[in-house]
């Protein structure tokens, strides 16, 4: 898939009046302002925005008159690239996988103006990771970034028993050590993995050690650890990035209950009921936007959203679980995955909708109850990351409109 290069421009930019949200101009620049909104409007009506994409893929680029289409009716980021912010340039730190709630958790969603999240562009370690409209080559890596409770296990069943991929994830570890060698195990299905395990940080800094992200077998890497996993590519053999995501209060909800669950990760609930796991500590905070950011301690800020959004943005083919039918076919698609079309199928819809993996049955936890409000406080930013990241799998559509043609 060969696409045109583009850049975000910046709307004109005047002086802050920080007694209110919105920007103080000269008339001319307010002129160029409504300019730029009528323009919007209009562009959008009169070109489809699926030509852009179909010019991408041949590197036809229309200019600046495409991008502005882009722009204005994907991501509608104006005032996101026109606000006077410093660039935020986030470290890399690691922690554990498992995150409780921190001081910022009790902030209602409407108290963050979209409007005011800052300029931002992503760390240059991050340029290991290919941006998604850029032309694919055969040396890219589909890397998974894997969401807890999103679907994602059902994703690598799929890798492994449709697609016949040879996976890294936290399952060859358990087919064999991984010693000083890297090799390729054989599950009693006939599903091969790796034997290393990407899913925690010491087994993912082994693989790295190890030179799994030039071993020439691997098909498919998984871990929920992105930022670590630049260690394991370069600008010559890049990471492309996809997820599977859920709606957070879901997500949320079906961690406690496969945490309280299990004898081995209970403690991790503190051993409470879910109302009052909900009200401590123990509840995950903002988990995708923290992973997206880089910032798994602390307290978040719009900063941190705009990295995330960002990050999904330029970086990510999105999948959603709402939408995992037509999230696999486009992942499907997108990375060139074959075979005998009638057994994947026919496999696919098997794992999607009879064998879903890591299914667990729970109470419902109706919308508007205290447990649910109490979820939504803790996962303020994952909410508002939810929603860009459904609009993103909309115009994300236009890739696949015209496969064919190219």
């Amino acid at each position: 898939m060969s696409t045109a290069h583009w850049k975000p421009v910046s709307r004109p930019r005047g002086r802050r009046d920080h007694h209110n949200t919105r920007s103080v101009r000269d008339d001319d620049q307010n002129d160029l302002d409504n300019d730029f909104f009528s323009l919007c409007e209009s562009e959008t009506k009169d070109l489809d925005i699926r030509e852009y994409y179909k010019s991408s893929r041949t590197r036809t680029s229309r200019g600046p008159k495409m991008f502005l289409v882009l722009l204005c009716a994907i991501l509608g980021l104006g005032s996101y690239y026109g606000i006077e912010e410093e660039t935020v340039l986030l470290k890399m730190k690691g922690e554990k996988a498992v995150l409780h709630s921190t001081s910022n958790s009790r902030v209602s969603v409407k108290t963050i103006d979209k409007s005011a999240l800052p300029k931002v562009q992503l760390l240059d370690s991050l340029g290991v990771f290919a941006n998604l409209i850029d032309a694919k080559k055969s040396t890219d890596i589909p890397l998974f970034f894997h969401i807890p409770r999103s679907g994602g296990t059902t994703v690598k069943e799929i890798g492994a028993l449709c697609y016949d991929l040879v996976q890294a994830s936290e399952v060859g570890v358990e087919l064999g050590d991984s010693g000083t060698t890297l090799n390729i195990m054989k599950d009693d299905r006939g599903a091969k993995y790796i034997n290393v395990d990407t899913g925690t940080l010491h087994g993912l800094d082994k693989a790295i050690q190890l030179g799994l992200g030039s071993f020439n077998g691997v098909e498919l890497i998984s871990t929920p650890y992105i930022y670590n996993a630049t260690r394991l590519f370069s600008k010559d053999q890049k990471g492309r990035i996809f997820l599977m995501m859920r709606h957070p209060i879901e997500r949320a909800i079906s961690t406690y209950y496969e945490r309280a669950s299990d004898p081995k990760t209970e403690a991790d609930t503190g051993g409470l009921g879910i109302e009052e796991y909900a009200k401590s500590e123990y509840a995950e905070n903002n988990w995708v936007t923290r992973f997206l950011s880089n910032s798994l301690s602390g307290e978040l800020t719009p900063q941190h959203e705009a990295v995330a959004r960002e990050f999904l943005k330029k970086k990510c083919l999105i999948g959603l679980l709402s939408e995992k039918g037509q999230s696999m076919e486009r992942f499907q698609s997108y990375f060139g995955w074959s075979g005998e079309s009638d057994k994947i199928d026919d496999c696919r819809e098997r794992q999607l909708f009879l064998n879903w993996a890591g299914k667990n049955t729970h109470s419902r936890v109706e919308a508007g109850s205290l447990t649910y409000s109490l979820f939504e406080d803790h996962n303020v930013f994952d909410l508002r990351l939810y929603e860009y990241a459904k609009e993103l799998f909309e115009a994300q559509s236009y890739f696949f409109e015209h496969q064919d043609s190219n």
